[in-house]
């Protein structure tokens, strides 16, 4: 059955729409039209509202009270993507940043056995390989060289599927390292990294295709001043990836 709303205004991803009309079945949008295009007979429900599609955050350290660090399980992922989803947030990256390895891997299998529950696309690692000059909130005691430990943790959750990204500060991995990420299909991100013009580890020339941006001071420019190359390498931010009008 076709149930057909029609709120104050629909925003596309793009433009606010007024006089429109929405047709839902199953929970899902399946067409949006002007209201003088319904078919006959058909009258909508007024929604006092502008409806809009689901956001994505790709950067959710925690929710409804829960911090991700401190309640690593399933239980607190689930309450972490209910809060955001009752406010607008339709999909999230769960985030762990620097902590003991043994948390993070808690929360990856949490955040790998609620992936694809309430609106959970995947998991950020945020750290523990980052620079201790910008560690911002991050833990000092806990930052740590990039290891055979995360490698295998990361390949584990890529090869049940889990999308992952992962934040590092370039210059704490050795030559290799993200190609190696990128080719198991971790999406790679720059930041929390030190200025140093000597140590560029973004060249493509030393195994980097492309780096991925997510926050707008990690962009291309931000990067050039902080003393990386980074001619040939691709910035482009998570940002933009937004759920579009009716396919969601």
């Amino acid at each position: 059955m076709t149930r057909w709303l029609h709120p104050r205004a629909v925003f596309d991803g793009e433009t606010l729409k007024p006089d429109m009309a929405v047709a839902i079945e199953t929970e899902r949008v399946v067409a949006i039209v002007p209201l003088i295009d319904l078919p006959e007979g058909t009258v909508p429900e007024t929604v006092d509202a502008i409806l809009s599609p689901g956001l994505f955050d790709v950067q959710v350290n925690g929710g409804g009270g829960v911090m991700l660090n401190n309640d690593p399980t399933r239980e607190g992922v689930r309450k972490i993507a209910a809060a955001h989803r009752s406010v607008g947030t339709a999909f999230i990256l769960p985030t762990v940043i620097t902590d003991l390895p043994e948390i993070t891997e808690r929360a990856a299998e949490a955040v790998l056995a609620e992936h694809g529950k309430g609106g959970v696309l995947g998991i950020h690692i945020e750290g523990p390989h980052i620079s201790f000059a910008h560690k911002g909130t991050h833990d000092p005691a806990r930052i740590r060289p990039y290891d055979a430990r995360t490698r295998d943790l990361l390949m584990r959750l890529r090869q049940h599927g889990l999308p992952v990204l992962f934040t590092v500060a370039p210059e704490t991995l050795e030559p290799g390292v993200i190609a190696d990420l990128t080719a198991m299909g971790v999406t790679v991100a720059a930041g929390t990294q030190r200025r140093n013009r000597g140590a560029d580890r973004t060249r493509p020339g030393r195994g980097v295709g492309r780096i991925y941006s997510y926050l707008q001071w990690y962009a291309a420019d931000d990067l050039a001043r902080s003393g990386y190359n980074c001619g040939g390498v691709e910035q482009r931010s998570l940002l933009r990836h937004h759920c579009r009008w009716p396919s969601c």
